[in-house]
C-alpha cells in the first residue's frame, strides 16, 4: 500500500513537476510575446506621435501662430497646403481674416474720407444728444467763436440759439428722434459765446452715434445773405418809393405838356384872333365916326344926298368887313373851342373824323401859318364816324403835328405834311401822319417814343410829346402805333386803332420802328 502510495505520489509529482514546467515555459513564452507587443504598441505610439506632429500638430500650431499674428496687426499669410480638412479649414480662415482686413480698411478709409468732409467742410456740423454736445468740426467752432473743449463743457447746445428760437428748436429734435425724418430748413437767430448775434439756416437728422441716438445738425451762418437781403429790402423799398415819385411826377409833367400845347393853342388862337378882332373894332369906329357926322349933319340940315349916298356904300362897306372878320373870329373860337374842350376832358361821344381833323388844323392854323411853303393835306372819308374819345386824338394829332412842325421843317426845307384815314378790315381805322422832312436818323428812331427823350433840349424839348402819344393811342384808343422813316425822305407815323373804342377790357398796344 505505501509503495502503491509512494508510486502513485512519485507519478503525481512527475506529472506535477512536467505540468509545471510546461506552464513556467508557456508562460515565459507569453511573457515574451506580452513584451514584444507592448514595444510595438509603444513603437507604435510613438510613431503616431511623430506622424501627428509633422503632420497635424504643426501645421495646427502654425496656422494659429499665423492668425495670432495677424490678429495682432502682423501682414503674415496663413499657410494653406495639401488636400484635407485642415486645408479647408485654412483656406477659410484665410478668406475670414482677409475679408476682415479688408472690411476693416473700407471702414478705415469711409471713417477718414467721412473726417476728412466733416472737418473739411464749410458747414458747421454738431453732433448732440439731448441737447448734450458729443462732437463739433471746426467750421462750427469757428461760426460761434468757441473750441472743441469748451463746446464739449457746454451745458446745452441751446444756449447758442436766441432765446426767441429755442421753443422751435426744441420741438423739431423731439419730432426728428420720434419719427427719423430729417427737419427742414429753418432760420434762425443764433448767439456766439461773445455775445454777439449771427443768423443761420438749421438742418437736422437723427443718427446713430457710438451705438446711442444722437442728433446730427448742419448749421449755415446766413448772416451776410440776411444783411444783403435786409439791405436789398430797403433798396426795394427805396427804389418803389422813387418810382412812385417818379411817375407822379411824370404824370404832372405829362398833364404840364398837355396844358402847354393847349397853351400854345391858345396863344396861337389869341393872336389869330386879335387880327380880325382888330379889323372889327376898326370898321366900328369909323362906322360910329360917320354915323355921328350923318347924324350932325342931319341935325343942322345941312345933309346932302352925294354924301348919304357915301355914307351908304362906306357904312355897307365897313358893315360887310365887321361881319366877315366878326364870323372868322368867331369860327376860330368855336374850332378852338372845340379842340381845347375835347383835349381837357375824356368825354366818349360819336364824331365824323374828317370834319374833326380840320376843326383841328383851324385851330393849329396860327402855330403853322407862318411856315413857308408848307401844305398839309387831309385825305379821309367823308362818312368814317368814329365812337371814341376825341381828346385823345386830338391830342395825338397835336403832337404828331408840332413834332413834325419841330423836327422835320426848317425854313429851308419846308414840305408837305399828309392826314391820312381810312376803314380797315374788322372795323379798324388806319390814321397815318407823314411828312416828306428831314427824317429820322436811325440811331434816334428806337428811342422816339421813350418818357423825356429829345434832341431840343436845350430849346424848350420836354421829350414828352411821343410818349404821350403812344399812351394815348396803346392806352385810351386800344390800338398800335408804328414809326417808319428814312433819312432825308421823311417820317410817317402809322396809327391802328378800333372804330369803336372798346368799353371793358384792356388790348395791349405797340410801337414798332422802322
Amino acid at each position: 500500500m505505501d509503495r502503491f502510495t509512494l508510486a502513485l505520489f512519485d507519478a503525481i509529482h512527475d506529472q506535477s513537476t512536467d505540468r509545471t514546467g510546461d506552464l513556467a515555459a508557456m508562460i515565459q513564452e507569453r511573457s515574451r510575446m506580452v513584451m514584444v507587443l507592448g514595444g510595438a504598441s509603444i513603437l507604435l505610439a510613438i510613431l503616431v506621435h511623430l506622424f501627428f506632429r509633422r503632420f497635424l500638430t504643426s501645421r495646427l500650431v502654425a496656422l494659429n501662430g499665423a492668425v495670432l499674428a495677424r490678429l495682432s496687426g502682423s501682414d503674415a499669410t496663413v499657410p494653406v497646403e495639401g488636400n484635407d480638412e485642415i486645408t479647408d479649414i485654412a483656406a477659410s480662415i484665410r478668406y475670414f481674416i482677409d475679408e476682415i482686413d479688408r472690411r476693416q480698411m473700407d471702414l478705415a478709409d469711409n471713417e477718414r474720407r467721412f473726417r476728412d468732409l466733416v472737418e473739411g467742410s464749410i458747414q458747421g456740423i454738431i453732433i448732440h444728444r439731448d441737447f448734450r454736445p458729443l462732437y463739433a468740426n471746426d467750421a462750427f467752432l469757428q461760426m460761434f467763436g468757441s473750441s472743441l473743449d469748451r463746446t464739449l463743457r457746454v451745458r446745452s447746445v441751446l444756449d447758442f440759439i436766441a432765446e426767441d428760437s429755442r421753443p422751435l428748436v426744441e420741438d423739431n429734435y423731439r419730432h426728428i428722434v420720434a419719427t427719423g425724418l430729417p427737419s427742414e430748413r429753418r432760420r434762425l437767430r443764433a448767439r456766439r459765446l461773445d455775445g454777439s448775434e449771427r443768423w443761420i439756416e438749421l438742418t437736422s437728422r437723427r443718427i446713430d452715434w457710438k451705438g446711442e441716438t444722437a442728433v446730427q445738425s448742419i448749421v449755415v451762418d446766413v448772416t451776410r445773405e440776411v444783411e444783403a437781403e435786409a439791405a436789398l429790402r430797403r433798396s426795394r423799398d427805396a427804389a418803389e418809393q422813387a418810382l412812385r415819385e417818379l411817375k407822379e411826377t411824370q404824370a404832372s409833367l405829362i398833364q404840364a405838356e398837355k396844358m402847354a400845347s393847349l397853351g400854345q393853342l391858345v396863344a396861337g388862337v389869341a393872336h389869330e384872333v386879335n387880327t380880325p378882332i382888330g379889323i372889327t373894332i376898326t370898321g366900328a369906329s369909323q362906322l360910329a365916326l360917320q354915323f355921328e357926322e350923318l347924324t350932325r349933319q342931319l341935325a343942322a340940315g345941312a345933309i346932302k344926298k352925294s354924301e348919304f349916298q357915301r355914307f351908304l356904300a362906306d357904312g355897307g362897306e365897313m358893315a360887310r368887313l365887321i361881319l366877315s372878320n366878326s364870323t372868322r373870329a368867331a369860327d376860330l373860337v368855336q374850332s378852338f373851342k372845340m379842340v381845347a374842350v375835347d383835349q381837357s376832358s375824356d368825354e366818349r361821344r360819336r364824331f365824323e373824323l374828317r370834319t374833326y381833323i380840320g376843326e383841328l388844323l383851324r385851330s393849329l392854323r396860327p402855330v403853322y401859318k407862318d411856315v413857308a411853303g408848307l401844305d398839309i393835306g387831309v385825305d379821309s372819308p367823308d362818312e368814317l364816324e368814329l365812337d371814341g374819345y376825341p381828346g385823345a386824338l386830338s391830342q395825338i394829332l397835336t403832337n404828331l403835328v408840332l413834332n413834325a412842325l419841330t423836327h422835320a421843317f426848317t425854313p429851308h426845307h419846308p414840305g408837305r405834311l399828309t392826314i391820312a384815314a381810312r376803314l380797315l378790315p374788322q372795323d379798324q381805322v388806319e390814321l397815318t401822319v407823314a411828312d416828306n422832312g428831314l427824317g429820322i436818323p436811325s440811331d434816334i428812331l428806337p428811342k422816339i417814343f421813350d418818357p423825356f427823350f429829345t434832341t431840343r433840349r436845350g430849346n424848350g424839348g420836354s421829350g414828352l410829346g411821343l410818349h404821350i402819344v403812344y399812351n394815348l393811342v396803346t392806352g385810351t384808343l386800344r390800338g398800335t402805333i408804328t414809326a417808319h422813316s428814312i433819312p432825308g425822305e421823311g417820317t410817317r407815323f402809322t396809327l391802328r386803332f378800333p372804330r369803336v373804342t372798346p368799353t371793358a377790357g384792356t388790348t395791349v398796344g405797340k410801337a414798332e420802328l422802322v
